[in-house]
């Protein structure tokens, strides 16, 4: 299952968090047909968009995703398993 939520706060839940958190399950991920993560969650998620082009960060590049309007940099895609 991938987590999405709008903060980096490790000890939110879905029932106790003020910011939405959604919540998307390996079917739901497969069902969408997409061949690779990113394409799924923007299938599964319409508040998920990609800005422009990739943003460096240091020795790696990374494309830029915002999640309901936030800056990529408040983004953050955890994937268990």
């Amino acid at each position: 299952a991938v987590v999405v939520t709008g903060s980096r706060t490790s000890t939110r839940t879905v029932k106790n968090s003020s910011t939405p958190i959604d919540v998307i399950s390996a079917e739901d991920l497969a069902a969408t047909g997409q061949g690779n993560l990113l394409e799924a969650l923007q299938r599964s998620l319409p508040s998920l968009s990609q800005i422009g082009g990739y943003q460096s960060d240091q020795e790696s590049l990374i494309r830029g995703y915002q999640l309901r309007n936030l800056s990529p940099g408040y983004t953050l895609v955890l994937v268990n398993g």
